[in-house]
């Protein structure tokens, strides 16, 4: 729970951060014996309903020189298998370099998605694209000239993000489904409360008798406040939500902000019969996440 003094005399500005999908490049394919076939990537994104795979990008990079050499955006991927939250999306690209080193970036609304600039066969630093400036990630597994036609490097283990996961040698590719070893696991229920965005909340402007409060969090839910009398007993979480007078104060204010959307700014007028201009008021504010049992 928050507290803002409220006191009707000033402006602040806006502030905004912005969080990142659970995806992560899972399964690929350079280079085999004879002439290269059925190059391609393959991509899983937990929780897509709420995603737009045209946000999501993934870009070719040439170790020489680090540059991109081709961008393709994912609502081009094809579709592959659900398994629990998680979607599997994959693509044939025309040609994928052969390394020594050479590696692929995954994005989110043109931004590189952690721990996603891969390379194989080295390591190098982006000079372009939206990897610029990151050194990548060796894999440490490759493909050689000698690899079986339809094997690929896969990530294997059981988890629920990359980071639990290890790249293995060449096996029979898997595209468009859970690879070889590689167990899918239920995102686990949310039980973390929402946390707010750096600055929120606060108040966003002023006018003689009321206030307009900006709220911002991670994750969709709903934001209870009260206003009451400056330096009167703070209230719980429970008394915030009910809005109703508590300990002998009196709740001069109590409404709430529906947030559909994370780290999205909303802005609510605060006003009320009774309050008096140039004079401090405290504000209490409550997150609750949209579970199914909220998170307070």
């Amino acid at each position: 729970m928050k507290k803002i003094l409220l006191f009707f005399l000033f402006t602040l500005l806006v502030t905004a951060v912005w969080g990142q999908p659970n995806a992560w490049i899972n399964e690929f394919h350079y280079d085999n014996d004879g002439a290269d076939q059925d190059e391609f990537i393959e991509i899983v994104i937990a929780d897509v309903g709420g995603l737009t795979l045209s946000d999501f990008a993934v870009d070719l990079y040439n170790g020489n020189g680090g540059v991109s050499y081709g961008a393709v955006t994912m609502d081009n991927f094809t579709v592959g298998n659900t398994v629990g939250d998680f979607t599997i999306y994959s693509y044939v690209f025309s040609s994928i370099q052969n390394g020594a080193p050479d590696g692929m970036s995954l994005t989110y609304q043109g931004t590189l998605i952690t721990g996603q600039f891969l390379s194989y066969e080295g390591v190098f630093d982006a000079t372009d694209g939206p990897a610029i400036g990151v050194t990548s990630t060796d894999i440490l597994v490759s493909e050689p000239g000698t690899t079986p036609i339809g094997h690929s490097l896969q990530l294997t283990g059981t988890g629920t993000q990359y980071s639990a996961f290890t790249w293995a040698s060449p096996a029979a590719n898997t595209m468009g489904a859970a690879n070889n070893d590689q167990t899918l696991g239920t995102v686990p229920p949310d039980t973390d409360p929402p946390v707010w965005t750096t600055s929120y909340p606060y108040i966003y402007s002023m006018l003689d008798t009321k206030g307009q409060i900006a709220v911002n969090m991670d994750e969709p839910g709903k934001v209870y406040y009260i206003l009451v009398n400056d330096d009167a007993t703070a209230p719980d979480a429970g008394q915030v939500i009910a809005g109703n007078d508590y300990s002998a104060v009196s709740v001069l204010v109590h409404d709430s902000i529906d947030v559909i959307a994370d780290n999205t700014e909303y802005l609510q007028w605060i006003e009320g019969v009774g309050i008096v201009p140039e004079t401090p008021y405290d504000i209490y504010v409550i997150a609750q996440d949209d579970e199914s049992t909220p998170n307070v």
